[in-house]
């Protein structure tokens, strides 16, 4: 299946027990190759988000939270479009088992419950109304014993 490109891949924390994890690409201006992508950097929202991460978390779950899209590849405003989110991980880097369809734009976040010990990877991508989808957010991974 050929991938088409919605919005740049966009930025994706994993929220462990107590603390944020933010993994690359993660910062109030990022780059994803030939794109970047440039957030807002917004206190409040982020004392919030720092506020979700302190929930406990078991240690056979992970917490996903990402920053949703505002724009598509080419430069121009994503608006309503947004449809939802896709949850991907599995035990390989890049090579994703599971996927978790999320059709509510308003979700920036996903917990994954009672993951067997080993190392998990998560990416998410954005899809709009037309079924466009996004590439793969950076990676974020945690070890389950």
């Amino acid at each position: 299946m050929t991938r088409r490109r919605l919005v740049p891949p966009f930025a994706l924390f994993l929220l462990l027990g107590g603390g944020l994890a933010a993994f690359s690409g993660c910062g109030p201006t990022a780059a994803y190759g030939a794109y970047a992508l440039k957030e807002r950097h917004d206190k409040k929202k982020e004392r919030r988000r720092r506020r979700r991460a302190a929930t406990a978390v078991s240690p056979h779950d992970a917490r996903l939270s990402w920053t949703p899209p505002t724009h598509r590849v080419d430069g121009s405003p994503l608006g309503s479009d947004l449809a939802g989110y896709k949850v991907y991980y599995g035990t390989r880097s890049r090579t994703y088992t599971t996927v978790v369809d999320i059709p509510n734009p308003l979700t920036t976040q996903h917990l994954i419950e009672n993951l067997p010990p080993g190392r998990w990877y998560f990416a998410v991508s954005a899809y709009d109304r037309q079924g466009l989808e996004s590439g793969y957010s950076n990676e974020a991974d945690k070890f389950i014993q």
